[in-house]
């Protein structure tokens, strides 16, 4: 299982795809991989037209149906709810049985919202037994990068870290989780 803050295991990946690997840690071939049905929380327009794009069957949870476009609705799995609200069990319920889970839910700027958002996505999956639960990324932005060798990141920084201080709370948090 992967539990990652950027997706990529600190693997650089050509831009414009999505990405798989093997529980190996081997990369895997997407255009000749068998079809995986991918689970997207909230995720960017990109991220669902990528997969799809791919052939992967995905499943989106969003709060209104309206905000998908036209071919997303039509070919995802679509779980209307709010993530802000939904309880855990409500969440893991729309996770389990998911070959994979890709995490794009929340936005930095809503603070504390949404590191409470990304603690009870954490919490709903590591509710679900652990060899039923799908390999999960969680997407975070640039200021979880290392900036050097020492392990500063760039939310170390006075200017980034004002904005971005809920990306290193939300990785923490996957720290301490029990997820692989």
């Amino acid at each position: 299982m992967h539990a990652q803050a950027d997706g990529c295991g600190g693997r650089k990946r050509p831009q414009g795809k999505l990405h798989a690997l093997a529980d190996d840690g081997e990369e895997v071939d997407e255009d000749t991989a068998p079809q995986k049905a991918v689970h997207l929380l909230l995720a960017g327009g990109v991220a669902a037209h990528q997969a799809l794009a791919r052939g992967w069957r995905i499943s989106v949870a969003v709060r209104s149906a309206a905000r998908l476009s036209p071919d997303v609705a039509a070919q995802a799995r679509v779980g209307i709810f709010d993530l802000t609200t939904a309880s855990e069990d409500e969440l893991a319920r729309f996770v389990r049985g998911h070959d994979a889970l890709v995490c794009c839910a929340g936005l930095v700027t809503e603070g504390e919202k949404f590191v409470s958002l990304i603690g009870r996505v954490i919490s709903a999956i590591e509710s679900i037994d652990s060899a039923a639960r799908p390999p999960s990324w969680f997407m975070a932005g640039a200021a979880l990068l290392d900036l050097d060798e020492n392990g500063r990141r760039g939310v170390d920084l006075p200017k980034v870290r004002d904005t971005y201080w809920p990306h290193r709370a939300n990785f923490e948090r996957l720290q301490a989780s029990n997820l692989d």
